[in-house]
C-alpha cells in the first residue's frame, strides 16, 4: 500500500479526480508511514496535527499506519498531515476524517446518508418552528465516547459551555438528515461573529461526513440531556 500511496501522490493535483480520491483513500489507511520529527505541528487553522511522512528508500523506520495513528489523534483532538512543507502538504486529514476512519474504517462516515450528503458540514443550521423533526440521544456508534470528550473540551474552552450537552436531531427534509445539537446559544455570546466562527470550526473540522450541526433554540433545552 505504501508504494501505491507514493505513486498516487505523484499525480498532479489538477488530475486528481473522484476515482483518484477513491484509490488514495483505500490505500492510505494501511500504508506504512513515518512519524515526523517534530511529531506535532500547529496548522494555519490553529488546530494541532500529527506529522506523517512517506518513507524514502533505503530509509529504516518504525512503520505506523494512519489507521493506528487515528486512535491517538481522535482521543486527543488532533488531525494528521502527510508530508507537510512550508505552505503546503501532500494531504491534510481533519479530526472528522480520522473520526470516520477510526469508527467506520473509511472516510465517508457510517454510510447511512446518501452519497450526495457525504460532504463536510460547513456551519450551523437552525430549524424553523414549523419543521417536523425527531430528537433523541445519539448512540455510541454515531457519537463515540472518545469523540464526545474531545467535542466537549472544545465547547468548554472555546465557547464557554460549563456543562456541555448534546442531542441527536433527525430531519428527513435536510441533508444530512442527522445533526448534533449542543446547549450553546448565539444570544448568550457577547461577540456574535466569534460565536459563528467557533460553530463553523466545530462543524467543518471536528465532525465526520454525513453528520451535521444545528441550533435548536433555548426553548428546546430540555431535549439536551446527554452530557459530554
Amino acid at each position: 500500500m505504501t508504494r501505491r500511496v507514493i505513486k498516487y501522490l505523484q499525480v498532479p493535483r489538477t488530475e486528481r479526480d473522484d476515482a483518484w480520491r477513491e484509490r488514495f483513500f483505500r490505500a492510505i489507511p494501511t500504508a506504512a508511514l513515518v512519524v515526523g520529527s517534530p511529531q506535532l505541528l500547529t496548522g494555519p487553522d490553529g488546530f494541532e496535527y500529527v506529522v506523517l511522512r512517506t518513507p524514502k528508500p533505503p530509509q529504516r523506520f518504525a512503520p505506523r499506519t494512519l489507521a493506528q495513528i487515528s486512535i491517538e489523534c481522535t482521543s486527543r483532538g488532533r488531525g494528521a498531515v502527510l508530508d507537510p512543507e512550508p505552505g503546503s502538504a501532500a494531504w491534510v486529514f481533519r479530526y472528522g476524517d480520522l473520526w470516520s476512519l477510526r469508527a467506520h474504517g473509511g472516510f465517508v462516515g457510517d454510510g447511512v446518508e446518501p452519497l450526495e450528503a457525504q460532504v463536510i458540514p460547513s456551519g450551523r443550521r437552525r430549524l424553523q418552528r414549523e419543521t417536523e423533526f425527531l430528537v433523541g440521544a445519539p448512540s455510541a456508534h454515531l457519537f463515540p465516547s472518545w469523540a464526545r470528550r474531545v467535542v466537549g473540551s472544545y465547547l468548554r474552552s472555546h465557547m464557554g459551555v460549563r456543562d456541555p450537552r448534546v442531542a441527536l436531531v433527525m430531519d428527513f427534509a435536510m441533508r444530512p438528515t442527522r445533526s448534533l445539537a449542543f446547549n450553546v446559544y448565539r444570544d448568550d455570546q457577547e461577540d456574535a461573529a466569534a460565536f459563528d466562527l467557533a460553530m463553523q470550526r466545530l462543524a467543518s473540522w471536528y465532525l465526520p461526513p454525513g453528520l451535521g450541526i444545528l441550533s435548536l433554540g433555548r426553548d428546546s433545552d430540555g431535549s439536551l440531556q446527554t452530557k459530554l
